[in-house]
């Protein structure tokens, strides 16, 4: 038995498709599977939020300096999302507490500069050994949106 016209057309595009879906899902899968569980991923997203605009070299240095200090960046992670549940907290409750809510606040900024602050010492960590070829290849990102007319 042989397909011919539109219903050839259906039937393929449904393969087509369905194969496409299997091999993402089984890519998706297998990232998951395999990704190296020991990684600071706490880190790992310092360094790509606050790293952004530095070349290839200087982002290693700045992992390699934070490698260290990685049961440091995930505390300080885990006290900046205790923090904000304690400031969501304090917003929710009836009858609302200015006081508490902007103390809250100022938790979690507190919490968020500790978090920057062991980020910055890593990136002049790296920039220390940096030389000064590698260093003249930082360059600021472009800037986004209205104001960056």
């Amino acid at each position: 038995m042989t397909i011919q016209g539109r219903a050839a057309i259906f039937v393929l595009g449904a393969l087509a498709l369905s194969l496409a879906l299997n091999f993402a899902w089984l890519g998706f899968s297998a990232a998951h599977s395999f990704r190296d569980r020991g990684r600071p991923l706490a880190a790992e997203r310092l360094v790509a939020i606050g790293a952004r605009s530095l070349p290839d070299d200087l982002r290693k240095g700045v992992a390699d300096a934070l490698a260290p200090k990685d049961g440091d960046v995930r505390a300080a992670m885990r006290e900046v999302r205790d923090a904000r549940r304690a400031l969501f907290e304090s917003m929710r409750a009836d009858p609302l507490d200015r006081a508490a809510v902007a103390g809250a606040f100022a938790t979690l900024r507190s919490k968020r500069d500790a978090v920057s602050a062991i980020g910055e010492t890593a990136i002049l960590d790296a920039l220390e050994q940096a030389p000064a070829s590698v260093r003249a290849e930082i360059r600021q990102p472009p800037a986004r949106g209205p104001a960056a007319n």
